[in-house]
């Protein structure tokens, strides 16, 4: 019996410094018709199209039971209704701009309990999701890609570099290097676009020559400032 595979990560919601979730991890999402293939392998009488007949008529008899007001029990899951959304006072009725109406399916217990038994759990590596800097491109015309031009714009290509333009913890950062005498970290103050997969800056104006590395840092959950750095010095000339 294959291993059901998780990923455990720090809980940015709970207080506490040491509280971690779980997230499962799905090898591969299976289709209608995977699943009455699986079930053919135990019972090869059954053909597809009688399965698919079958399915057919079992989803149109939940749908009118749960339209007659209905709630309804199996050994594999149960249906029920539940009405969302706050009223305003006892005598407020159903509104479909306030208010969603919608089908709860849970497992049956004994079926979940079952399953349980019959689970093997197997931890996971975790990869902290931070910012990550894939690629550099400099978009003066006709400047090498290893070159930061001051007051021209300049493009990063990467994931999870979405960030708050307006919290100053947060940004892309160019990082003296090298031996850089400056010193002195320059955050890039004015961003065209900042999206998960990619970041348009213009270069300060002001950026002394030397070596720089490109920083980005990104704030994930509450409070968890993270950061990821280009793999490439690149030069003010």
């Amino acid at each position: 019996m294959p291993k059901l595979k998780y990923k455990t990560y720090p809980n940015d919601f709970m207080n506490g410094a040491n509280q971690y979730r779980a997230n499962m991890i799905a090898d591969e999402t299976i289709s209608l018709d995977q699943l009455f293939e699986m079930m053919r392998a135990n019972n090869p009488a059954l053909t597809t199209a009688e399965m698919h007949t079958f399915f057919v008529d079992f989803k149109q008899a939940v749908m009118r039971a749960l339209l007659d007001g209905k709630r309804i029990n199996t050994d594999l899951m149960s249906f029920k209704l539940s009405l969302r959304g706050n009223f305003d006072g006892p005598d407020d009725y159903y509104d479909s701009k306030r208010h969603e109406l919608v089908i709860l399916i849970r497992p049956d217990s004994d079926f979940q309990d079952l399953f349980r038994l019959q689970a093997t759990l197997e931890k996971q590596r975790t990869n902290l999701r931070q910012p990550e800097i894939t690629g550099y491109i400099n978009m003066r015309k006709g400047a090498s890609n290893d070159l930061l031009s001051p007051s021209h714009t300049a493009r990063l290509e990467g994931n999870n570099l979405a960030f708050d333009e307006d919290d100053p913890r947060q940004g892309v950062f160019l990082l003296p290097a090298n031996g850089n005498v400056t010193g002195v970290e320059v955050r890039a103050e004015e961003i065209s676009l900042v999206i998960p997969s990619k970041i348009i800056f213009r270069v300060p104006d002001d950026l002394l020559p030397g070596p720089y590395r490109i920083e980005v840092r990104a704030v994930f959950g509450k409070e968890d400032l993270r950061s990821g750095i280009l793999n490439q010095t690149l030069t003010v000339e």
